[in-house]
């Protein structure tokens, strides 16, 4: 018999099914594959919000609409295309969605033509093919500690930061910070003036990606740096 995974309960073939001879009866000869049960799944058109069934595609043609998805019973499985627009798809019963890149949010949101397929293990959903639309807006410029190790900026997805920082330069060795991300230097900002430079301080910017779940951390390496700023955009 197929075996199964032990989150979602996803049934698969094993090599020893493939020389198996089995009876002309069966419950189960063979797991089905995910393609198989997108082919199985019935097409329905909704031109409004509504409720979408265990074992349907739904086609959401509507703009705005908004799809809640039934019970996460075991082994449901529910697919939504996005065809009219923006369509938000969102639990019950405080059930989560899980994927690449969300991590246990009740509500996801579709753009135009974007489509996800979910499965449920009993309690929550899980995205098994296509992707939510990715939410990409820069978050407020924050102060930071300088010489200090900053958490994660997120832990599922890739995250840009554009920092800025201010340095009193010295007209002897100049000033310098150096950027690092999970322990490695990756950028820097130097400055330094001339004798008769007028500038009391100023304030360079650098910018990088730190991956999912990585720290960064940014240090004065040369001078004196006197604040520390930055904001993060979510890829």
């Amino acid at each position: 018999m197929p075996g199964e995974t032990s989150l979602l309960k996803l049934k698969y073939a094993e090599e020893k099914d493939e020389r198996s001879s089995y009876p002309t009866a069966v419950d189960e000869p063979r797991a089905k594959s995910l393609e198989e049960y997108i082919l199985a799944a019935k097409l329905v058109e909704h031109g409004a919000s509504f409720t979408a069934k265990v074992g349907e595609l739904a086609l959401a043609t509507g703009s705005g609409t908004t799809v809640t998805l039934p019970a996460a019973s075991l082994n449901a499985t529910v697919g939504v295309f996005a065809a009219g627009g923006i369509t938000k798809v969102k639990t019950v019963s405080g059930a989560k969605i899980y994927g690449d890149f969300t991590a246990g949010v009740e509500t996801i949101e579709l753009t135009t033509n974007q489509h996800v397929l979910l499965r449920a293990n009993g309690t929550n959903w899980f995205v098994v093919g296509g992707e939510p639309k990715r939410e990409q807006v820069y978050g407020a410029r924050t102060e930071r500690a300088l010489g200090s190790t900053i958490a994660a900026p997120s832990t599922t997805r890739p995250t840009f930061v554009i920092v800025d920082v201010q340095l009193t330069p010295s007209t002897v060795s100049g000033s310098a910070v150096t950027f690092y991300v999970n322990g490695t230097a990756v950028a820097e900002v130097f400055q330094q003036l001339t004798a008769s430079g007028v500038d009391s301080n100023v304030r360079p910017s650098a910018s990088f990606i730190v991956p999912p779940g990585q720290t960064w951390e940014a240090a004065a390496t040369a001078g004196t740096a006197e604040s520390l700023h930055s904001s993060y955009l979510t890829l």
